[in-house]
């Protein structure tokens, strides 16, 4: 009877094992090729803040005008939690315009900004006229804390600004504004709150909301139209409150608060 031979060869059991050490040598590979990742861009992320909050300082006095750097900020602010930025900030916030900046330096005092390298060496951060942008460097107008929006993982942590201690900054003190308040024709005082109820299903509701106008001496810089831009639904009980703010360069903004009561 002939003998059936044996047949050599690799068995299901080897081929586990064997994908099992492979994938325990390379795990630790990955990960420090991801810590490394995440070192670079954090490094990039401080370097680019300091070397923008050394610039802007050259060029701006603590009490100037930012609005020259760039167009006011107009995307989400849900990364400001309390925890993250500085309890002097005041609207508003300013993206930084790259260009601006660096022809500015380079003009007064024939000093290059250098590229900023946030993530990688040549990444483009935003167009500047997209100011709703969550990919940008913003900054506050009195503060000048230093922001970037879309947050870098580092530590298991996301960072948007650096780790400043901000309790021994200095406030910044705004001249007061030259605007005056009026609510349909009255002056009334900046910070203050215009109230109206309403009842339900009130008809022509809209004609008994105020307009507020701020004027600069008898020219008229803004008009609001609370009618207009406040979401109330008249068909149901409830509360609404706008906060409008006029603002003039360097100076503090007047701001009045619009409360609607639906009773």
């Amino acid at each position: 009877m002939q003998k059936i031979k044996k047949e050599r060869g690799i068995t299901l059991i080897s081929l586990v094992i064997t994908a099992i050490v492979l994938m325990l040598i390379s795990t630790p590979i990955v990960v420090r090729t991801t810590k490394l990742t995440e070192t670079k861009k954090y490094t990039n992320f401080r370097d680019d803040i300091l070397k923008l909050k050394e610039n802007i300082s050259i060029l701006y006095d603590i009490d100037d005008d930012l609005s020259t750097i760039g167009p006011v900020y107009t995307g989400s602010k849900t990364f400001l939690t309390t925890d993250v930025k500085s309890p002097n900030d005041q609207e508003p916030y300013y993206v930084i315009d790259f260009d601006k900046l660096a022809e500015n330096i380079k003009n007064r005092y024939n000093i290059e900004l250098g590229e900023l390298k946030i993530e990688t060496d040549n990444m483009n951060l935003g167009s500047i006229t997209e100011s709703s942008s969550n990919n940008v460097y913003i900054i506050n107008s009195k503060s000048r804390a230093i922001y970037y929006n879309n947050g870098i993982n580092y530590n298991k942590q996301i960072f948007y600004r650096l780790n400043e201690d901000f309790t021994n900054t200095e406030e910044t003190t705004l001249p007061a504004s030259n605007l005056k308040l009026y609510e349909n024709g009255t002056e009334i005082e900046s910070g203050s709150t215009v109230e109206v109820t309403l009842n339900v299903n009130e008809e022509n509701y809209k004609d008994m909301l105020p307009v507020i106008t701020a004027k600069n001496g008898d020219a008229i810089m803004y008009t609001f139209r609370p009618s207009n831009d406040m979401k109330i639904d008249i068909t149901k009980v409830g509360e609404y409150t706008k906060t409008y703010r006029a603002s003039e360069p360097g100076k503090e903004q007047a701001t009045v608060t619009v409360k609607v009561i639906v009773r």
